[in-house]
């Protein structure tokens, strides 16, 4: 299969040089974290406080992740992440989820190893690792948290009785991070289209009960054809495949970048899944949009078919995050033209009356480098936002309104990667 996928365009690396060069001069190494007033007049007002909390931030500077335990998003202040309070880990990640036990970091090597290492915070309430960092064998394609577990698949790979088919790690997060791998041939799949085929599972929608969702893929099939795969497995980590939902009102439930996938299958508070589609799949008909399945139907419903294309100005957007009760947001390419590679757009839809709006209140788009992987906790939406000309910084979404507010801003590194919260047990 070829989708269309994200370039890395010159004015993003020339935004990314421009950061690091600022960074350098307001002072890297920081003595200790501090929290400051952050204002138009004077971003370095204010006295200094010891910066712990159950917020994980992760940024990114000179290939190394530094992470910092805060206690809360919203407020308006500045953060130096390297100091004394501040987690150095010797390694960057591609891919970010985050769970009740912290967040998760993946690498894709892109020929080199995979990496998977979790963090949270410790007793002393600042940022540490959380179990040992592990290679990921075989490497992955897509990555989620289901249950307790997290998760990597990778397709198309040669599995140990000399089949071919998917090889899924487990990582207990509630067990230090323990490894666990089994397989699932490509004769498992017990639909006659699927049947024997390289199946390419895309994206993990966590069920529940350890089960999962995943989009099925035959690069010799329709591309105007959505298949889906329910899956579960036991104990021992077996896998199987219990059932598959197919329908021909949106193509391919996924996007990515490079030979990863996103998730764009998610279950909601009333036990309904929404299977979303970009578009994106080359040579498909199929405008984006998403369809349902109600709770504990076998079928897609035949009356639900939400035409995101209509209500976006035919934008295409490449991740799909849930909020809370039925709300996703959309992160969408600045340009319909999704070939530019950028993106700073974001929409809020209300799955269940098919309501779309734009997200307003975020600096204009043409200015936003990158986007963190997003995290939801407590019914708020958070996004860390990397600029050509100012320090990243935290962005909290209104579902409800439709808004954005600016929260913590982050300085002395070149872009915020990933945003976790850890519950207190």
């Amino acid at each position: 299969m070829r989708l269309l996928i994200d370039l890395q365009t010159e004015k993003m690396r020339v935004m990314k040089n421009l950061i690091l060069k600022k960074a350098l001069v307001l002072g890297l190494f920081a003595v200790a974290v501090t929290f400051t007033d952050c204002s138009d007049d004077d971003d370095n007002k204010g006295g200094e406080e010891t910066t712990t909390g159950n917020y994980l931030v992760a940024g990114v500077f000179d290939g190394a992740t530094y992470l910092i335990a805060v206690p809360g998003l919203d407020n308006n202040d500045t953060v130096a992440i390297v100091g004394n309070n501040g987690l150095e880990f010797a390694n960057t990640f591609t891919h970010y989820v985050g769970s009740a036990y912290g967040l998760s970091g993946f690498k894709y090597g892109q020929g080199g190893s995979h990496m998977f290492q979790s963090f949270t915070v410790g007793a002393d309430g600042r940022a540490s690792t959380y179990g040992p960092e592990h290679e990921i064998p075989g490497g992955f394609n897509t990555v989620n948290v289901v249950g307790q577990y997290a998760a990597t698949i990778r397709y198309s790979t040669t599995l140990p009785d000399g089949t071919s088919g998917i090889t899924a790690n487990f990582y207990d997060l509630a067990q230090n991070s323990a490894a666990n791998t089994n397989y699932l041939t490509a004769t498992n799949f017990p639909d006659p289209d699927l049947n024997g085929r390289n199946i390419q599972l895309q994206g993990i929608g966590d069920m529940g009960n350890n089960s999962f969702m995943s989009a099925l893929y035959v690069s010799s099939m329709s591309s105007d054809s959505v298949y889906v795969g329910q899956f579960s497995f036991d104990d021992n980590f077996n896998i199987t495949l219990d059932r598959v939902f197919k329908d021909d009102r949106i193509s391919v439930a996924s996007a990515g970048m490079g030979s990863t996938r996103y998730t764009f299958i998610y279950k909601v508070a009333d036990g309904d899944v929404y299977v979303f589609s970009a578009g994106n799949i080359a040579n498909t008909t199929k405008l984006p949009g998403a369809l349902r399945i109600k709770a504990g139907a076998t079928t897609f419903d035949p009356s639900y078919h939400f035409n995101i294309a209509a209500k976006s100005g035919e934008r295409r957007f490449r991740r799909v995050y849930h909020i809370a009760d039925d709300y996703m947001l959309l992160e969408f390419y600045n340009d319909p033209n999704i070939s530019s590679g950028l993106y700073g757009r974001y929409a809020v839809l209300r799955m269940s009356t098919q309501e779309f709006n734009w997200i307003s209140g975020l600096p204009d788009e043409t200015t936003i480098a990158s986007a963190s992987w997003a995290f939801s906790v407590k019914g708020k939406f958070y996004v860390g936002l990397t600029f050509a000309d100012a320090y990243p910084a935290i962005y909290s979404f209104d579902h409800l309104t439709h808004t954005a507010k600016r929260g913590l801003v982050i300085k002395d590194v070149t872009s915020i990667a990933g945003i976790g919260f850890v519950e207190e047990k």
